[in-house]
């Protein structure tokens, strides 16, 4: 059975519109190196995809398309192996043609959109965050744009918090509290035993015969 594959310069024009960038937004993996063999040559993993398939009973064939359809860099998107074979599992059912043009015009977009910024940035730091029990969630800060593709920021510092470990606190306090209040009375009540003395010593000795 014959199959509508690409033309090389259809291959080239695809790898260079998609900058050697897998276009599934969730991948974008680089897929071009230099060689170390010799410094003429280049290590690329990338693969020019059918969209709709080359041939019936392909991934997403379309008995609709002419051949040059098929073959047509329209019909084409850039994408690492990997990603290249993912979209073919299952007969193509869970990546229909409609989300494959979405997936390359979104790229193309966003590849104009990095033309001659900095390949690599350092996101700025996080603010801080909170750990909620012993398993909690950390929420740290968002780090900042590293443009194309970079580091993302730290998050900032977590304060621990555990709702068992706070109410044990809580009840600790309390407790000192209320044990605090009888020493006060008891104190105050010291304070008046001196007076209550010299008062009975002083009936005793009105009451002595003279």
């Amino acid at each position: 059975m014959s199959r509508d594959n690409f033309s090389k310069p259809v291959v080239t024009a695809l790898r260079m519109r998609a900058g050697f960038i897998c276009s599934n937004p969730v991948c974008r993996a680089n897929t071009v190196a230099a060689a170390e063999s010799d410094d003429d040559s280049v290590v690329c993993l990338g693969k020019a995809a059918h969209i709709a398939a080359a041939a019936a009973g392909g991934p997403r064939f379309d008995a609709q398309m002419l051949p040059s359809e098929r073959a047509s860099i329209s019909n084409a998107i850039y994408l690492c192996a990997a990603c290249a074979d993912l979209i073919d599992k299952n007969g193509g059912a869970d990546y229909s043609s409609e989300l494959l043009q979405e997936w390359k015009g979104q790229h193309e977009t966003w590849v104009r959109s990095n033309l001659n910024k900095r390949s690599q940035g350092i996101g700025g730091e996080g603010g801080s965050g909170i750990i909620v029990g012993n398993r909690g969630t950390i929420i740290g800060g968002k780090g900042g744009d590293a443009r194309v593709s970079g580091f993302g920021g730290n998050g900032g510092s977590a304060l621990s918090f555990h709702p068992a470990l706070h109410q044990s606190r809580v009840h600790r306090q309390d407790r000192k509290r209320r044990c605090g209040r009888p020493q006060q009375r008891n104190a105050r009540s010291d304070a008046a035993l001196p007076s209550r003395r010299e008062a009975r010593l002083d009936t005793r000795t009105a009451l002595r015969p003279q």
